[in-house]
């Protein structure tokens, strides 16, 4: 068909008919104008701007119209949001794009069109030509926007999430996937910032890294929006409403939506008790009933008195929502809770009142509709937000009461209500808070107007040079001189204090009381991550209080806790330890509990009285991965799934080694092996004694995408095989790419060559491979002894191997790179244990690893930081796909 116009196709994406300022906001698109910040009111649809660029850049492959947009968008959500409303908004329109929600048959035609732009550009993942993928929190990263680099990607997460992978240090990841991610996100990559007033440090930070990657002439930089629809600075060019965009009936009726704001002054300490009894008002009204506070104790409190005031109907009627609730439960909460699906929905008819009770955790992110709302006094740009959660869709007269404490301190809590009474417009006994009304507020407002009465910036710390440089050593995996954490350049020195995360697992007894070192401790948490969802954030001296409670109530048995950094370095402790401490220790920290240590409330909330229960632990619930304890004596072995409380499982057989005796148990689960653990090994000569393992299971293909070198096959493929296809699938990413030839060439050749140090005696034996003379590339069902390589590193090998077949090749210094870095080594160096002995002399292994050095520096020099993580992760990919694929073709033949 011929390319159809752009209304067209935003409307069989989304439902309904674009709107004159998403049509101009496409033409600047369309051209390679990409804005630098969009100002637009509460709930005039801003978040579409992921559809209006999945437009744009379609039409622009189709049509090889140039400047080219980039292929992934990445949209920054605030830490607050517990509603992800962008990836809803990106799932919808995937769903449309594939067929999966019904649509009339010219609708079809034209998502059949965006279908086949879209599989144009994708190198590898054609049958899904648009990943969308979740980093914030609360939703498991499901990895596909890093699977293909080619293919277009939606990536949503939050400023720590996406901000520590930008500089080469994501929380929870380990220091071989620092520069992957690194590379995705800073390369070919357009940055929403979504409610950018809330975090001007991470602001200044993108522009910091943006005229760096300029300046470094890097191969696709960064490209940047900010949107927020309460933006701190007046200066400089933006994109907003124009008058022609007022004449929209929806955006008319949105901005003149009716809301009227009443004051109340109330006595110190009567905040709650206030707040009830307003809220009590409306029992026979049939509303919905919004209420902010700022303390999640506050908000607590007013919740159990509604509840209580409400009767026997309190429980089903009122609920609460803080930034507090463990990932799992609010998730949970969000899907099943009635109250909140009904303030999620604007057509709901209610029976009864029901009442929302929310600390700033409600205030972004979230499309809320409310008929009324109560709060506390807050800052401006908070209040804005506040109010667009209610009559959002204009088809109610909505009011609005706020109290302030009275002796409320000098500061902008107090400057907003005296701004409020002094410039609002004067609405019957009350003021005009309609967007509109709020618009021309704002756009009245002087830079230091906007200073009174908006929270206090936090003091930005410059991002240098050498800062840079530091966080991009990612293979030096110890503290470093001048490499400090990154949270202070995310979000800079805030007033807010700081904040530690809480995690619940079965295994760390097991870790905690085993032979095994910290450092191997650290590595099973690699390999089995934290899950975004198992982690409960909250405030470091709250935390600490409630840890307390936990310790007096288990004083007699001291649990042990496992600490974690964010450069995932682990340490063992103990709970009575911990709060002998001090609460600095725990700043910025996450903590793994064991999972009968409880502490967490059915609710999701930190509760150091909650007694233990079940479903503490909820990694696995998927069932993409498990975990077991196996013990063995002399030949004979039995396990249990960790998490789940069962009796222990004989193997029928009797095994020589664990690893036949895993393998064995992976075949009964049906799951590859993905690691084992010696947690406790007889002492030489007693056979007797029961040795004990921890293994991580996972599916084949899964392992496979999450680190390559882990996954482990029934049959294992041949090393030829995986060099030929891997490849292969490099030149398909390198076309799809439009790379230069020389880099096209380079990164091929890379991949062709990657794995070359596997062809050694000891890499073999650790893959239980009995015929070395016919390599193998990955392992096979009994999963690989790392112990009998001593070290050694296949990467390494294959450098040297690579050396003389290239030695003229005009890309000679970047392929060598590539194939040294693919697993995230050589940033810059590897360590002496990593070195071939089995082929080459001391001084040749020496002399190369300093090389390794200088050549890492110099193609930095030459690519930009991000520039080079991103050719080193198009070899990777090259190495994951064909992985993937042969674990595919496995478990084609098993069916």
């Amino acid at each position: 068909m011929t390319q159809p116009e752009f209304d067209r196709i935003f409307k069989a994406l989304t439902g309904y008919n674009p709107l004159s300022w998403q049509k101009r906001l496409y033409e600047k698109l369309l051209s390679g104008d990409v804005p630098a910040s969009i100002d637009l009111p509460t709930g005039i649809g801003k978040t579409s701007i992921i559809v209006i660029w999945l437009i744009a850049f379609a039409v622009q492959a189709i049509t090889r119209k140039a400047p080219c947009l980039p292929r992934r968008l990445i949209y920054i959500v605030n830490r607050r949001t517990v509603v992800d409303q962008a990836t809803q908004i990106a799932e919808k329109i995937r769903k449309r794009l594939l067929g999966q929600e019904e649509v009339s048959p010219d609708e079809r035609a034209v998502l059949d069109f965006l279908k086949a732009a879209l599989q144009q550009v994708a190198a590898i993942e054609k049958e899904l030509p648009l990943a969308i993928s979740t980093l914030r929190g609360e939703l498991a990263d499901n990895e596909e926007w890093k699977a293909d680099p080619t293919r277009p990607a939606i990536i949503i997460g939050t400023v720590d999430m996406i901000g520590s992978k930008l500089l080469f240090s994501g929380y929870g990841d380990s220091y071989r996937m620092r520069p992957h991610h690194a590379g995705l996100i800073g390369q070919d990559a357009i940055i929403i910032h979504d409610e950018a007033h809330l975090t001007p440090a991470f602001s200044e930070l993108l522009c910091a890294v943006k005229a760096e990657q300029l300046r470094s002439n890097e191969p696709r930089p960064i490209r940047i929006i900010e949107l927020s629809a309460t933006q701190r600075k007046t200066q400089g060019e933006k994109f907003c409403l124009e008058e022609e965009d007022s004449q929209d009936d929806f955006v008319q009726t949105r901005l003149n939506a009716e809301k009227t704001l009443h004051i109340h002054r109330v006595e110190r300490g009567k905040l709650v008790e206030n707040i009830v009894e307003r809220a009590k008002d409306y029992q026979s009204h049939r509303s919905k009933i919004l209420i902010y506070v700022h303390s999640p104790e506050q908000a607590k409190e007013i919740a159990s008195k509604l509840k209580r005031a409400l009767g026997r109907s309190g429980g089903d009627r009122v609920a609460l929502l803080t930034g507090t609730i463990r990932g799992y439960e609010r998730d949970q909460l969000l899907q099943n809770n009635r109250v909140f699906r009904n303030f999620m929905d604007a057509q709901s008819q209610i029976e009864e009142t029901l009442y929302l009770v929310c600390t700033s955790a409600g205030e972004v992110g979230v499309d809320l509709y409310a008929h009324h709302l109560i709060c506390d006094a807050t800052t401006l740009e908070s209040l804005i937000q506040r109010l667009g959660r209610v009559n959002r869709d204009g088809q109610h007269q909505a009011h609005i009461d706020l109290f302030v404490e009275e002796e409320e301190t000098q500061g902008p809590y107090l400057a907003t209500v005296e701004l409020l009474e002094k410039r609002l417009p004067k609405k019957g006994d009350g003021f005009d808070v309609s967007p509109r009304a709020l618009m021309e507020l704002l756009n009245g407002l002087n830079d230091l107007e906007k200073e009174e009465v908006f929270s206090p910036e936090p003091k930005i710390i410059p991002v240098t040079d050498l800062l840079l440089d530091a966080w991009a050593m990612t293979s030096i995996r110890e503290e470093l001189p001048g490499r400090p954490s990154v949270a202070a350049y995310l979000h800079g020195i805030e007033a807010a204090p700081p904040e530690t995360y809480l995690v619940w697992r079965s295994e760390v007894r097991f870790l905690a009381e085993s032979e095994i070192s910290e450092d191997d401790i650290g590595e099973w948490f690699q390999h089995c991550r934290i899950e975004s969802r198992e982690r409960l954030r909250d405030l470091s001296d709250r935390v600490f209080k409630e840890l307390k409670k936990l310790a007096e109530r288990h004083k007699e048995a001291d649990l042990p806790v496992l600490i974690i950094d964010d450069r995932g370095e682990a340490k063992r402790s103990s709970l009575q330890e911990l709060v002998q401490g001090t609460e600095e220790a725990i700043r910025f920290r996450t903590i793994v509990l064991p999972a009968e240590a409880g502490g967490l409330t059915e609710e999701g909330i930190l509760d150091g009285n909650a007694e233990p229960r079940n479903g503490l632990d909820i990694l696995g619930h998927d069932g993409k991965s498990l975990r077991l304890i196996v013990e063995g004596a002399g030949e004979i072995y039995r396990y249990r799934e960790l998490s789940s409380g069962e009796e222990y499982t004989e193997l029928d057989d009797e095994y020589k080694s664990i690893n036949k005796a895993v393998r064995q148990i992976s075949k009964n689960l049906s799951k590859s092996v993905s690691l084992i653990l010696p947690l406790r090994l007889p002492v030489e000569g007693d056979e007797e004694a029961t040795a004990r393992y921890l293994v991580l299971l996972a599916e084949a293909k899964q392992a496979a995408t999450d680190d390559p070198e882990l996954a482990s096959y029934e049959s294992a493929p041949r090393l030829k095989d995986h060099l030929e296809v891997a490849a292969e699938v490099a030149s398909q990413i390198t076309e799809s790419l439009g790379l230069s030839d020389s880099l096209k060439k380079a990164v091929i050749e890379a991949a062709r060559l990657h794995d070359l140090g596997k062809n050694r005696k000891c890499w073999q034996s650790a893959v239980f491979n009995d015929n070395p003379d016919d390599p193998w590339a990955k392992s096979g069902s009994q999963g690989m002894d790392w112990r009998r390589l001593a070290g050694y590193r296949h990467e390494f090998g294959s450098l040297l191997d690579a050396k003389e077949k290239i030695r003229d090749h005009e890309e000679r210094d970047l392929i060598l790179h590539l194939i040294a870095a693919h697993h995230g080594r050589a940033r810059p160096h590897f360590e002496p244990d990593a070195w071939d002995m089995e082929r080459h002399t001391t001084t040749e292994n020496e002399d190369e690893a300093h090389e390794v050095m200088r050549r890492y520096a110099r193609l930095q020099q030459r690519f930009g930081r991000w520039g080079l993580a991103w050719l080193e992760s198009l070899v990777r990919c090259a190495d994951v796909v064909a992985s993937r694929q042969a674990a595919q073709q496995e478990d084609r033949g098993d069916e």
